[in-house]
Parts: C-alpha cells; structure tokens; sequence
C-alpha cells in the first residue's frame, strides 16, 4: 500500500528519526501537508491512505503567510484548501484533529472542516496520553480545568485539586516572574536526570533576534538582540523552530507555539502574556496590540475581535497542555492572574 504521513514543520525531523530507528526510513516518511500534494501532483500518484497528525493546521488560502507554503493553492479559487487536496490524491483520509488547538486564521475554518467531513467515520479519544496524573487526579482532569479557565468552554467537570500547590513536586504552580519559571526548570534539570524541561509563552513579543531579519545581517548568534527582558535577565525567542525541543541550547531560550505544538516536554513553564485581559463583560479578551504573530493576525479587512480571541485562547490551551509531569506559569497581567486563581483556585479542596 502506498501511505502518506503528515505532520507540522517543527515534529518533521523527530518523527522521521523514529522511523529511522524503526528501519521504516525507506518505506515511510513524514512531510508537509503541501509537500505531499504537490508530490502527488507531479507524478500523478494516489495514496491509499494518508495519516494527518495535526489536521487542525491544514491550510486554507490566506494572503498572509511565507510563499512556500502557499505554492500549491490556486489564488484563483481560494474556497479549495488541504482537505480538498488531499481528498483528490486518497480515498482513505484519516485526520487527527482537536479543535481547540486551530491558532492562525490560515488554518481551515471550523465550520468548513465540519461540511468537508460530514461522510467520515467520527471517533473520539476519551482519554490523553500526555498529562500523567497521580491517583488524585488525572490529565483529564487538568485538560478540562484549562478549557474552563481559559473561557473555552463555560461549563465542564473536572477535580480542581489537580490545580492545588503542596509542594514542590506538585504537578501546578503560579509563579511570580519569568526568572522563576526559569528557576523551576533548571532545579527539575538537578533533580530529575534525562528530562526535557523549557520555558515558552505567548507570542507577546517580536522577533528581534531572528538571524534572518536585515537588521541583524553580520551580526553571529551570541551577539543577536534579546526579545525578553526582566530586570537583569534577558532571553531570546527559539532559535529554530524544528528540533528546538532537543537542543541543549533551548534551555536557555523562550519557545513560541510553532517551536512546541504537538511536543511532548517533561515540565514546563508557562509565560502568560499581555495578549489577553479580563474584559467588561468578565470574559477574557484578546488584545490586538500587543500579540505579535504577523502572520497570525487576521487581515484587517477580515479582523474580528472574537475570531483573534479564540486563536490565542487556543494557544494558550496548546501551551498549558505540553507538561507531562509539572507545569508553572506566570502571568504578565495581575488581573488575568486573579481571574484564573478565581476559577480554579477557588474551587480546590
């Protein structure tokens, strides 16, 4: 059978790797959504079955965006996306998909996914895998407090002790800086050998010290401008956005959500920026100035407060969600703080 896998940039080369270790190298590989489709085009191939991890970042035509990524849509008819695409070169389209985890306006809508799916065969994960609980709780438990937290969803059960901090095992904690978020992985890096541990946030500065950018053109990578600044502490964004997770100079980076979503990472610490605020309806709201994804701000002629809101809710819940066995945050606004602790903290017995 000839199969497709595909997957997001940033999980291209790991999961590639473990097929290598499997001795799959030369019989599967995973690449990019538009990569296949192009592929596929040019040798006038058809799969049996594709496998989409990440399927709630397949594409749909959006002006904004690097051109790469666009090559293979027809500006012509923008209404046809990814699905579409890869519907032509299979007929056993299998997409893993979570709906809370869409974060760029590039990525097809919800509505059009639900319309281009109607036929398939629907099953649902009633458990994760990532999150470990302890007896007292489970990762359910913490997944569904996130959804709550973050206004995702208004009403669902979970066992808020899971947010509860008794120590420093404690599987959740609020800190009070960045600085603290740093010292909290750099203690588990002590105690606990051969983990994974990182600090990331929301997208709530610019990339100055992108190497690329013509600013910094000459400049070498020690010398790059910083992009978060605390006091005396400074740190830059990742340095890239494939492998970030396994190189030992991350540790001392902040990872954006296209470095980390669909990674696994042992404990986490979590930069709640300015992005969002509690709004006059007590609702948490985006704030448009101060999210800095150029590519993930709708076109102004398409903006809609709502629509930006829910993107960055989602990568937020993408954030919370990457700690297997501890995870702190800190959060850049009080009022945002005391909205959470309010939700959840309240509630712990």
């Amino acid at each position: 059978m000839k199969i497709g896998l595909i997957t997001t940039s940033n999980l291209l080369d790991k999961f590639n790797r473990i097929l290598k270790q499997l001795n799959l190298k030369n019989k599967l590989t995973f690449v990019r959504a538009g990569k296949a489709i192009e592929e596929a085009r040019k040798s006038n191939s058809h799969y049996d079955i594709i496998l989409v991890d990440e399927a709630h970042r397949l594409q749909r035509y959006y002006p904004k965006g690097h051109p790469e990524s666009k090559k293979h849509f027809n500006k012509s008819q923008p209404e046809i996306n990814e699905i579409h695409m890869l519907q032509e070169i299979t007929d056993g389209l299998v997409l893993f998909y979570d709906q809370f985890q869409s974060i760029r306006p590039q990525d097809v809508l919800r509505a059009n996914f639900i319309k281009l799916t109607q036929g398939y065969v629907k099953e649902s994960l009633s458990q994760q895998y990532r999150i470990k609980g302890d007896g007292s709780f489970s990762g359910n438990d913490f997944l569904n407090g996130i959804l709550y937290a973050l206004d995702i969803i208004d009403e669902i059960e979970f066992n808020p002790n899971v947010f509860a901090y008794r120590n420093k095992d404690s599987y959740f904690g609020i800190v009070d800086s960045i600085q603290d978020l740093f010292k909290y992985i750099r203690e588990i890096e002590l105690r606990h050998a051969n983990t994974t541990n990182r600090v990331i946030a929301g997208y709530t500065r610019e990339w100055i010290s992108n190497p690329k950018s013509p600013q910094n053109k000459g400049i070498d990578k020690f010398n790059l401008p910083y992009d978060w600044v605390e006091n005396e502490s400074k740190w830059r964004w990742n340095s890239q956005h494939e492998k970030w997770v396994e190189i030992e100079s991350s540790k001392n980076e902040v990872g954006s959500i296209h470095a980390i979503q669909g990674a696994d990472i042992d404990h986490v610490g979590i930069i709640i920026g300015k992005d969002i605020a509690v709004g006059e309806n007590g609702k948490l709201r985006a704030i448009k100035g101060n999210y800095k994804d150029t590519g993930g701000t709708p076109l102004l002629n398409e903006y809609n407060e709502q629509e930006l809101t829910s993107f960055i809710l989602n990568i937020y819940y993408v954030l919370l969600t990457r700690g297997i066995s501890g995870c702190r945050v800190y959060f850049e606004d009080s009022k945002v703080r005391e909205y959470f602790e309010e939700k959840l903290l309240s509630k712990v017995i």
